[in-house]
């Protein structure tokens, strides 16, 4: 993989990073973080690998939400990412169960 790809998959990772943080937090369940993100040699396309780490698994939901928000997290990574395009996204799902433990059930 050449330079240019690495630097644009670290770019794209930390956009989404933020917008998950800052912009959505409260619209998706879980703790949602951004594992890997690979933008295809053509840059047009790009995987996103996400964890999401919640009490029951939303994997669905999640999808949902995900594919109503595309455009939305696409025209933020166009405003900060100054390329030619801007890569299609496509998600990937691994859900991690999360588990109280008996102190923080009690909290």
């Amino acid at each position: 993989m050449n330079h240019r790809l690495l630097k644009l998959n670290r770019s794209l990772q930390k956009v989404l990073m933020e917008y998950f943080i800052r912009k959505k937090k409260n619209s998706f369940p879980g703790f949602i973080s951004v594992k890997e993100v690979s933008v295809a040699n053509d840059m047009k396309s790009a995987k996103v690998f996400l964890s999401v780490m919640s009490e029951k698994d939303c994997s669905d939901e999640m999808s949902l939400v995900l594919e109503q928000e595309r455009f939305f997290i696409q025209k933020t990574i166009s405003r900060v990412l100054k390329t030619k395009f801007c890569p299609r996204l496509n998600f990937f799902i691994n859900h991690v169960p999360y588990v109280l433990s008996s102190e923080e059930k009690n909290i």
